[in-house]
Parts: C-alpha cells; sequence; structure tokens
C-alpha cells in the first residue's frame, strides 16, 4: 500500500520538493521575513520583500535584505532537509546499516575521507581566490554574515544545506544514474550540484565559468567521497559539513 502512496519512499518526490523550495520558496519566504523585520531595520518592509524580486542598490535595503535572507536560507534549508529525509528515509536506514555492518571499515573512511576532501576543498578555495573574485553565491552569503542574520545563516550553511544537498545530488542523482553510466552520475551530479551556487551571474561569462570550476571541482569530489565510502550518503554529508564548517570559521576569523 506504502508504495501507491503519496507519503511512499522517493528521490523524484524529494528532488522536485527541493527544486521548488530553491526557486520559489526561497525568495518568497525572504520576502515574508523581509516585512517582519523591515520595520526593525528602520527600512519600509515592502522594499525589502520587493528586493527578493528586484534589484536593488539603496544600501539600507540591502542590508536588511541580507538580514532577512540569513534566516528565510534556515527556514528554506530546514524545509527542504524535512522532506529530503522523509522520502529518502528508506536509503538513510540502509546507509545506517551498512555502518553497523561494517563498523572497523567506516571507522577508517569517515575521517580519512572527511579530512582529506576538506583539505583539498580548501587548497582548491585558496588556489582559486587567487586569481578569481568570490561568486555572487560566496559574496552573497559573506554580505549575510556581516548583518545579525549571522546565526541562521551558518546554521543553514553547516547543517542543513550539506544534508539535504547530498541527499539529491548523491543520493538520488548520481544513484539513479550509476548503474546505468558511472561517468554519467558523475557529470550529471557534478552540473546539478555547480549550477545552482551560480544563479548569480558574473561580470563576464568568463568569468561565470571561472568562478564554477571551484564547484564543479568541488562537486566531482563529494561524488569521489559518495562513491568510495560504497555509496553511503553519511559519508559526503560529514564532509560536505566540515567544508562549510571550514570556510565559515576562515572567513569569521
Amino acid at each position: 500500500m506504502e508504495k501507491k502512496s503519496f507519503f511512499a519512499p522517493s528521490k523524484l518526490k524529494a528532488a522536485i520538493i527541493y527544486v521548488l523550495l530553491l526557486l520559489i520558496g526561497a525568495p518568497l519566504i525572504g520576502g515574508l521575513v523581509g516585512l517582519i523585520i523591515g520595520p526593525s531595520q528602520g527600512v519600509d518592509s515592502t522594499l525589502v520583500f520587493q528586493s527578493f524580486f528586484i534589484s536593488t542598490n539603496d544600501s539600507k535595503v540591502l542590508f536588511a535584505h541580507h538580514t532577512a535572507l540569513g534566516w528565510a536560507n534556515l527556514i528554506t534549508y530546514l524545509l527542504a532537509t524535512l522532506a529530503a529525509c522523509f522520502y529518502l528515509r528508506n536509503y538513510l536506514i540502509e546507509d545506517i546499516l551498512k555502518i553497523k555492518e561494517n563498523k572497523k571499515k567506516y571507522i577508517i573512511l569517515f575521517p580519512v575521507l572527511v579530512i582529506s576532501f576538506a583539505a583539498i576543498a580548501y587548497g582548491v578555495d585558496r588556489l582559486f581566490s587567487l586569481f578569481s573574485k568570490s561568486s555572487a553565491n560566496q559574496t552573497t552569503i559573506e554580505a549575510v554574515l556581516m548583518t545579525s542574520g549571522k546565526i541562521p545563516m551558518i546554521i543553514a550553511t553547516v547543517l542543513f544545506a550539506p544534508v539535504v544537498e547530498e541527499l539529491i545530488y548523491r543520493k538520488s542523482i548520481f544513484e539513479a544514474l550509476r548503474k546505468l553510466s558511472l561517468v554519467s552520475a558523475y557529470i550529471t551530479s557534478i552540473v546539478c550540484f555547480s549550477l545552482p551556487h551560480m544563479l548569480g551571474g558574473a561580470e563576464s561569462v568568463g568569468a561565470w565559468f571561472i568562478q564554477l570550476l571551484p564547484y564543479m571541482i568541488l562537486g566531482g569530489l563529494l561524488c569521489f567521497v559518495y562513491h568510495i565510502s560504497n555509496h553511503n550518503v553519511y559519508v559526503s554529508i560529514a564532509a560536505h559539513m566540515l567544508n562549510n564548517l571550514v570556510a565559515v570559521i576562515m572567513f569569521l576569523i
């Protein structure tokens, strides 16, 4: 009976909800939060709401916008994580059982893969920062971290984003394609992971591509971590979390 139910486990449903929240839910939630916090920032709440749909150069409105964005990201990623965990609950249970059945293996794999990934990811970020400006996505996150929306943004970035992104890009997309072709699984997962981080655009096509490359490299590394860990999403989630935590700490200090 569960297979015919709307609430039955489904990679497709998890992915659809994630995309809808990312493209529609996030700006709408941000606008609604902006209506609430606008007055506390000394800004017309209507202008803050509009800033999530129409760009503005007003510094006060932008500051309120980034404050609201921190809370909007927390709410959006929390909802997306809950939905992904619910619809992929059977895969989460399977991966827990893998760890229990191979404790000795994962005791070694977890720290080695997680720490190695975070170290390489940090190196990649430092390397590209030498000859490329930060992407619009990274610049926006840094702007939010300078407002009172900092704490919710950190929680969303370090805890919820890694969980839902690994469940969607690795457990759903990579897993669905790897039986057909491992190459297509890597390529599709990498592209789907990278592009949402570049929705803000760049100064030119060349700059956009250069800023895209670090995300593609990180996406490839996360695919490798997921692949080599016997397709265990908990390992790639941990690696993703540590990477985001290091990035936040390095910015704050």
